[in-house]
């Protein structure tokens, strides 16, 4: 009799796990399903969103690639949390017990949260070098807060009989914070743990974005660069495990330090049901109505333009072809949008009409597994002006002079595959280099950490050196290997539009050209109308800029747009040869002429 109700409680304990794990289960397994036959039908490009298959795919298949960068995200988000407790838990055992350290730092406390976190990350990787250091610095700074006001206000609930009781008995105050106000906040300071344990792998994340060679965060942007999309999404799917294994862990813990709590705790009902019903409320909310033209007036075709970047010189022609009515005339109204991670895939779909990009994003993309089809249909300038710069007391003046230094870049492929190929012209040792990252920040100021040198675009970053005297050596990509004279940057559009409208695509390059060669011709005009869309940019450099891009433009006799068929097939091989093609392309299908219009 004992054993059968022992075996019906075991019965009723797995019905109610059951219960709990398998409406989520199937709901996901159902999500699952539905991607994948969206990927397969082709209603989601790959590079949209990958299949499921092909990111469970990447999943096992490059483990052995996943398992260092594993390794880094989880050191540095389990020391960042075990840091973030005790840091937490001291403000708030200092702000509960002295009231001048509470009216001091909280302030400050809730000021540090905000503070957005890729603002700061490249500042403190600037101040603390490139170490663990600055990655545990921002995990702390992330994830200390919630521990922090989670215990001060469980400690300041405490009920106010029993700390007068204890003081009725003679306790002293480490008696009382031991035996009463410790135990009592035990609620709230793991609500707080829980939260900070959610954050801790995403902030070492975003930390690795801006200072690391190493992690999760460092393998999502490398796979995100060279399109391997499948392999980003997996990353993704690492770091939400290692986010519950975390949570997971923290519950565990409360349970075990707290099995009262437990049992007091009432069951939540139809949380997935709420969730879900709210949900689909928001997605049926009714869109904006788009406003119809007025009466008379030509409706213009809306279009939305992908830049590659911040505003700057390099688009000055097309703000100033918008400011001064071409592309009207041409019956488009177009806009900017920034999107510096997804612009090229943005153009792809369709979410944009035209974007701006580089010959080498042109042909990776293409070559790429996702076959990601866009082609570039104008070249804003007509040789590369990007190469190695260094501080001039670097001595660095030669490819050889790489040798025994340290190399800061955005962590690409495309960067090594430089400095390899050039050292090897040069008979120079490539295993000398040192290769560290620094995606966010400026050249000058990482020639001022342990940086030696880095690739830049003179026609940007050496004009601001030159403005803020500030010496440099730069090595012309160009001048060492003509087959890296790529064009760069190029104007973009999808295989789509160009085989629906190619109509449209002429209007454009009409319009977009007449906007560059106004630029060319007046530097002032070009400065104030990327100034009306970006007035936080500083006039002064981009006057310079300006004035230095034109002086390029001026030495070139190509007609504006051209593309020469050689220098695509010569920086496509030399790409093949450095292995930064995942497959074979058509290089000829990867540009066009086509559409500029005629001088």
């Amino acid at each position: 009799m004992f054993s059968s109700k022992k075996d019906e409680s075991y019965k009723q304990k797995l019905l109610h796990a059951l219960k709990l794990i398998l409406p989520p289960v199937i709901f996901i397994l159902l999500l699952l399903l539905l991607l994948q036959f969206l990927a397969d039908s082709g209603i989601i490009k790959s590079f949209v969103l990958p299949a499921p298959s092909a990111v469970f795919h990447s999943l096992t298949a490059d483990m052995p690639l996943f398992g260092p960068h594993i390794l880094q995200t989880l050191k540095i988000a389990l020391l960042g949390f075990v840091l973030s407790m005790i840091v937490g838990m001291l403000f708030a055992l200092l702000m509960f017990r002295f009231k001048n350290v509470y009216r001091i730092f909280y302030p400050l406390v809730v000021a540090s949260q905000t503070i957005p976190t890729m603002v700061i990350t490249p500042v403190i990787v600037l101040i603390l070098g490139y170490s663990d250091l600055p990655r545990l610095f921002v995990v702390v700074l992330t994830c200390f807060f919630p521990i922090t006001i989670s215990l001060f206000r469980g400690l300041r609930s405490v009920d106010s009989d029993l700390l007068r009781l204890m003081q009725t008995m003679g306790a002293g105050s480490w008696d009382t914070m031991r035996h009463v106000l410790l135990p009592a906040s035990m609620p709230q300071l793991f609500s707080g743990l829980r939260i900070s344990a959610t954050y801790s792998v995403m902030s070492a994340v975003l930390a690795e974005w801006s200072g690391g060679g190493d992690g999760l965060g460092i393998l999502m942007l490398r796979s995100k660069r060279s399109f391997r999309f499948d392999r980003m999404f997996a990353a993704v799917i690492l770091i939400i495990v290692l986010s519950l294994a975390f949570y997971g862990t923290v519950i565990l813990l409360e349970r075990i330090m707290m099995p009262w709590q437990h049992s007091l705790k009432q069951k939540r009902k139809n949380v997935g049901g709420k969730v879900l019903a709210l949900l689909l409320i928001l997605l049926l909310l009714p869109l904006p109505a788009c406003g119809k033209a007025p009466d008379g007036v030509e409706e213009l075709q809306e279009l939305t333009f992908a830049l590659d970047w911040t505003p700057n010189t390099n688009h000055s022609g097309l703000y100033l072809a918008q400011e001064r009515g071409y592309y009207a005339e041409e019956g488009l109204n177009i806009t900017f949008r920034e999107s510096d991670m997804n612009f090229i895939e943005m153009v792809a779909n369709g979410t944009a009409a035209f974007g701006i990009a580089s010959q080498e994003q042109v042909l990776q993309a293409r070559a790429s597994s996702a076959k990601i089809p866009v082609v570039a249909i104008a070249a804003l300038l007509q040789h590369n002006t990007s190469g190695f710069a260094s501080a001039a007391d670097r001595g660095i003046e030669s490819p050889q002079d790489f040798e025994g230094h340290i190399y800061s870049g955005w962590g690409t492929e495309l960067e090594l595959a430089f400095i390899r190929s050039l050292m090897e012209k040069s008979n120079a040792d490539y295993g000398q280099v040192e290769i560290i990252n620094q995606s966010a920040s400026n050249f000058i100021a990482s020639m001022e950490t342990e940086a030696d040198f880095a690739w830049i675009y003179y026609g940007w970053d050496g004009v601001n050196c030159e403005l803020q005297d500030y010496p440099i050596n730069f090595i012309l990509l160009g001048d060492i290997d003509e087959r890296l004279d790529f064009y760069s940057p190029v104007l973009i559009t999808s295989d789509e539009l160009i085989e629906s409208d190619p109509e449209l695509v002429e209007r454009f390059l009409r319009a977009t050209r007449r906007g560059y060669l106004d630029a060319i011709a007046d530097a002032d005009a070009a400065v104030a109308a990327l100034m009306k869309a970006a007035p936080e940019l500083d006039p002064v450099l981009l006057l310079a800029s300006q004035e230095w891009l034109n002086n390029e433009s001026e030495k070139s006799s190509e007609a504006w747009g051209s593309m020469l068929a050689e220098r695509w097939e010569n920086f496509a091989l030399w790409m093949s040869e450095n292995n930064l093609l995942e497959e074979d392309l058509d290089v000829n299908a990867a540009y066009s002429n086509e559409f500029l219009p005629e001088e």
